[in-house]
């Protein structure tokens, strides 16, 4: 009898495994590595309900995007062997007019919007993301809003920001393991090098699974932060601030390649240019400018664009920000 209940145990743990197993389709990604099943177990374990999944890899051994649906929703994240990094709604193929109207002021006002997403697990703030295309150039656009809209002069309250496209981002804080086993080793050496501690990382995904990291790093004594932009190469390509800044407020004390490129940009047609440096580093980026706009008084909507420029007046990177009451 003992031997036959024993026998029952078995078989009923092995069929969960079975079902389990088989809500996973394509662990088996290009390139012929397996999925660990330890990935496939963070994922079901932070969406029991999870369906029809496919998993891939993004960085070997490190990182990976999983598609799936539960209780009748899409949902696109991305994964390590610990955790969930950044899990996405798939809401819609399009953008809601609310949020596409709120770029009815803005300087780069005139894209096309898709991809519409909403970051899940947050609680007190909405995020939501879509993909814009601007004269043929994609970027993505963030709006970042309250759970308590409309208390100002009945008004909703947006954050809006704009970077260069990708496919998602994911964010590794202050000693959370992903710090030392998904950001190169080579990061960790440099920032070890400047005496420094890193706090926190953001990797930015690209189509071809190429990931650049914005690096934040502190010698908290006495407590200075200094921020770097690796490239999909590894390459530092930012370090601000850096030694021996040679700050600007004019823009005509910049070279002609640098003017040429503000001339051009759509996100600084209707900007005021702030201030800039001209920086003297190992990184790629050798200028960096700041610009703003008051969109409107009474509310006191803003934009601001920062951007960085390698030695021939090339963009390395640049962050786009409004706030708005709309």
């Amino acid at each position: 009898m003992k031997t036959k209940l024993h026998r029952h145990i078995f078989y009923f743990f092995t069929f969960l495994i079975l079902v389990s197993c088989n809500n996973v389709k394509d662990l088996q990604p290009a390139g012929g590595e397996d999925v660990p099943d330890g990935v496939a177990q963070v994922l079901t374990n932070a969406y029991p309900r999870a369906k029809d999944i496919t998993l891939k890899t993004v960085l070997k051994d490190k990182l990976w995007e999983a598609r799936f649906s539960s209780d009748n929703v899409l949902f696109y994240v991305a994964l390590s062997t610990n955790r969930v990094l950044r899990a996405y709604k798939l809401l819609s193929p399009t953008v809601p007019d609310s949020l596409q109207n709120t770029f009815s002021t803005l300087s780069i006002k005139g894209g096309t919007f898709s991809d519409f997403r909403q970051e899940d697990f947050a609680v007190d703030t909405r995020y939501y993301t879509a993909k814009y295309v601007l004269n043929g150039t994609p970027y993505v656009v963030k709006w970042e809003t309250y759970s308590q809209e409309g208390t100002y002069a009945g008004k909703h309250i947006y954050v809006v920001t704009v970077k260069p496209y990708f496919k998602f981002e994911y964010r590794i804080g202050y000693n959370e393991p992903e710090l030392q086993t998904v950001v190169p080793a080579a990061i960790n050496k440099y920032v070890a090098t400047l005496n420094r501690t890193l706090t926190g990382a953001t990797g930015y995904v690209s189509d071809e699974n190429k990931v650049s990291y914005f690096i934040s790093a502190t010698d908290f004594m006495p407590n200075i932060q200094i921020n770097l932009f690796y490239d999909e190469s590894n390459n530092l390509a930012i370090e601000y601030p850096g030694p021996g800044d040679q700050v600007f407020l004019g823009l005509p004390s910049f070279p002609e390649q640098v003017i040429k490129f503000v001339d051009n940009s759509v996100f600084t047609s209707k900007m005021s240019f702030g201030q800039g440096y001209i920086k003297k580093t190992e990184a790629i980026a050798q200028f960096g400018l700041f610009f703003n706009r008051e969109i409107s008084q009474q509310f006191s909507n803003t934009e601001a664009f920062q951007v960085w420029l390698d030695r021939n007046g090339n963009l390395v990177d640049f962050l786009y920000t409004a706030s708005l009451f709309v």
